[in-house]
C-alpha cells in the first residue's frame, strides 16, 4: 500500500511543480480574481478585465482601452504600462502575456481595499497557480472513479486493493479541498458545490477511523456525491463568499459542524441499507457502526444548530425564527433523537434503528438539498439553486420501496436461519 501511495503523491507533486513554474496574471470576473487559463476562452481577450485602475485599484479595466488611451491609467508603473500597450497594439500575444505577468508581480499580495473589519489584498502568484492547477484536470471525476473502483473491489472481496483506492480518493479530495482553502482563505463549505466535496471527504475520514467495514459505505457515498459534481449542472468554480457568510469564525464553528453532521448521518443511512442485506451476525456489526455514526452526527448537529442561532442573533437580530432551513434542522434533530432514545430505552431494536437511520437520512437530504432547491424560500437564500427536483423526489420514493422490500426479505431470512 505504501508504494502506491508514494507513486500517487509523486504524480500530484509533479503537477504542483509544473503549476508553480507558470507565470500567471489575473482577470477580474464576478468580483474575484481568477487566472486567465481557468476562464471561458470563448470570450474576447480584449474585453477581459486585466488592468487595475490607477484611481481605484479595486476596479479593473478591459484591455481594449489600451487602444484609446496613451497615458498610463493603470496601477502599474509607466514602464510596465508602455510594455503592455506596445505588445497589445502590435498583436504580440507572448510579449503581452509576459508584460502582464511581470507587471502584476509588483501588486501580488498587496492590499487594495481596507475597511474597519476587512483588508482585501490581490491574490499571490502562488494562489493563482494553485487555482490554475485545480482546473488543469478533471480532478473531481478522477476522485469519483477511484471511489467507484474501490466499491467494486470491496464488493468482490479484494479488500486491500479496495482500501488503497478509497484512500487514494481521500487523499486526492484532501488535496482539492486544500487548494480551495488556500486560494479562498476560508473553510470550503460556503455553497452547495463545496459541501458536495466536504461531505464525502469527512465520511471517508470517519470510515478509516472507526472500522474497515464502513469504508465500503463511505466510498459508495463519495461515488454518488462526487458523481453529481462531475456530471451534474453544479458549476465547479471559485466564488466570493456571500456577504451573510463573510465570517471565517462562524463558517468554521457553525457551518463545518452542521455540514459535517450530514456526512455522519448519510454514512449511517448507507450502513443501515447494508444492515438488511447481510446475515444476522454481519448485520449486528453494521448496526454498531450505524449507532456510532448517528451519535457522532448528533454531537455535531445539535451544537452546530445552537451556534447557528447565536450567529443569527448577531447577523439578523434574532436567535430563531422558524426559517425553512432552521425548521428542517429541528426536524432532523428530532428524528435522530427519537431514534437513538427509542433504541436506548429498548422500545426498538437494531432492526428499528436501521429504519430510523434511513428515514433520518431522508430528512438530512431535504434539509441539505430540498430547502434550497425545492422550497427556495427563507433567509438562507445564499444557498438557493434550481434543478433536479423530480430526480430527487423519485429517488426518495424508489429508495423507500427498496428499503421496505429489503427489510421484509431480511426479516423472513433471519427467521428461517
Amino acid at each position: 500500500m505504501g508504494r502506491w501511495i508514494f507513486i500517487f503523491w509523486g504524480l500530484i507533486f509533479s503537477q504542483v511543480l509544473i503549476a508553480s513554474s507558470l507565470e500567471i496574471a489575473p482577470v477580474l470576473e464576478k468580483g474575484r480574481f481568477h487566472p486567465l487559463s481557468s476562464l471561458n476562452p470563448s470570450q474576447s481577450l480584449d474585453t477581459k478585465l486585466m488592468l487595475p485602475s490607477r484611481v481605484d485599484p479595486s476596479v479593473w479595466l478591459p484591455l481594449n482601452l489600451l487602444s484609446a488611451r496613451e497615458k498610463n491609467f493603470t496601477s502599474y508603473s509607466d514602464s510596465d504600462f508602455k510594455k503592455i500597450r506596445k505588445a497589445y497594439l502590435e498583436g504580440q500575444e507572448e510579449q503581452l502575456d509576459e508584460a502582464l505577468m511581470g507587471a502584476y508581480a509588483t501588486l501580488a499580495g498587496q492590499p487594495y481595499l481596507t475597511s474597519a473589519t476587512h483588508t482585501l489584498t490581490f491574490p499571490s502568484v502562488r494562489q493563482l497557480q494553485a487555482e490554475a492547477l485545480y482546473f488543469r484536470y478533471p480532478w473531481t471525476a478522477i476522485c469519483c472513479a477511484l471511489n467507484a473502483l474501490a466499491v467494486v473491489l470491496l464488493f468482490m472481496g479484494w479488500r486491500i486493493s479496495g482500501y488503497i483506492l478509497a484512500f487514494m480518493g481521500f487523499l486526492l479530495l484532501s488535496f482539492l479541498l486544500g487548494i480551495r482553502i488556500y486560494v479562498l482563505e476560508r473553510p470550503p463549505v460556503s455553497n452547495m458545490l463545496e459541501t458536495l466535496l466536504f461531505v464525502p471527504w469527512l465520511a471517508l475520514l470517519v470510515s478509516f477511523l472507526i472500522k474497515r467495514e464502513a469504508v465500503l459505505a463511505a466510498a459508495g457515498l463519495s461515488t454518488l456525491l462526487l458523481g453529481i459534481v462531475a456530471v451534474g449542472t453544479i458549476k465547479d468554480n471559485f466564488e466570493n463568499v456571500q456577504a451573510v457568510l463573510d465570517s471565517n469564525y462562524w463558517l468554521t464553528i457553525h457551518v463545518l459542524l452542521v455540514v459535517g453532521s450530514y456526512a455522519l448521518f448519510l454514512l449511517a443511512g448507507i450502513l443501515a441499507h447494508g444492515y438488511f442485506l447481510g446475515s444476522k451476525e454481519a448485520s449486528h456489526k453494521l448496526s454498531g457502526l450505524t449507532q456510532i455514526s448517528m451519535y457522532l452526527g448528533l454531537a455535531m448537529l445539535v451544537p452546530g444548530t445552537i451556534l447557528g442561532g447565536i450567529w443569527a442573533a448577531q447577523s439578523w437580530g434574532r436567535f430563531w425564527d422558524w426559517d425553512p432551513k432552521e425548521s428542517w434542522a429541528f426536524i432532523t434533530i428530532c428524528a435522530y433523537l427519537a431514534g437513538v432514545h427509542a433504541f436506548r430505552y429498548r422500545i426498538i431494536g437494531e432492526y428499528g434503528l436501521a429504519l430510523c437511520a434511513i428515514v433520518g437520512a431522508w430528512t438530512v437530504t431535504f434539509t441539505w438539498y430540498g430547502v434550497n432547491y425545492i422550497l427556495g424560500t427563507g433567509l438562507h437564500s445564499y444557498g438557493f439553486g434550481s434543478g433536479g427536483e423530480w430526480i430527487y423526489l423519485v429517488s426518495v420514493v424508489l429508495d423507500a420501496a427498496l428499503v421496505l422490500l429489503l427489510a421484509a426479505m431480511a426479516k423472513k431470512r433471519w427467521k428461517t436461519v
